[in-house]
């Protein structure tokens, strides 16, 4: 592949990480009409669960430097990450008025109380929090975890109204599995030969795969 257009893939991904306004999943939406898209923290989600019942997953990670605090700081203390209060401060701005569901997830006070704070402030949405069992080698980790993986599953059918059956389920993960293979391949890339691909557009292809359909960042990516 020539450089022009390995530089234009990677303007396109740096342009979607830096764009409050989610341009990818707005286009999904256009070409997918009552199609439903869910937002979740950006870490410790299952997103094989929202693609397998025909939704798009986004990850809600915060806003750029770009993105001002002008309301959020009014309903979530100011000493909160910056993370959490950027992404707050998009939705209550507008940016992310097509979500139809948004998960957390209690990996801190801040965002163990960030779907509470949701919830209270957005009727639009359904607002929810993925718990994780907090002792992982306990003989009950594995069926709490399988239960709260069930209560997404239940949750993810309400907003989109299709049913997450065993077959979609092993689809969707064997397209995240190649995107996890694709990073992969990313990461060693710029451990083995730094001088390749830059820090900046390093991030910005990892961050691109939050933002778009995992297919076509699969297609980006190879």
């Amino acid at each position: 592949m020539a450089d022009e257009e390995l530089g234009d893939i990677f303007e396109e991904c740096r342009a979607l990480a830096e764009d409050h306004d989610f341009p990818a999943a707005r286009r999904w939406l256009e070409e997918n009409p009552g199609g439903k898209v869910i937002g979740h923290f950006q870490v410790y989600f299952p997103e094989e669960i929202i693609h397998a019942a025909g939704a798009l997953p986004i990850k809600v990670s915060g806003g750029s430097s770009g993105l001002q605090i002008r309301s959020a700081d009014a309903r979530i203390a100011a000493f909160v990450c910056s993370i959490l209060r950027s992404s707050l401060e998009m939705k209550m701005a507008g940016h992310l008025d097509f979500l139809s569901m948004f998960v957390t997830h209690p990996i801190c006070d801040a965002a163990r109380h960030c779907g509470g704070v949701w919830a209270r402030n957005f009727d639009d949405i359904s607002s929810q929090i993925l718990y994780y069992p907090h002792n992982p080698t306990s003989a009950y980790a594995l069926q709490y975890l399988t239960d709260e993986y069930r209560r997404m599953v239940s949750a993810v059918e309400e907003i989109t109204g299709t049913k997450v059956t065993d077959e979609a389920l092993a689809a969707s993960i064997e397209v995240f599995n190649e995107n996890r293979r694709l990073l992969r391949d990313l990461y060693r890339i710029k451990r083995e030969t730094p001088w390749l691909v830059t820090t900046v557009e390093a991030y910005s292809l990892t961050r691109a795969a939050g933002l778009m359909p995992r297919e076509d960042h699969n297609d980006l990516m190879r």
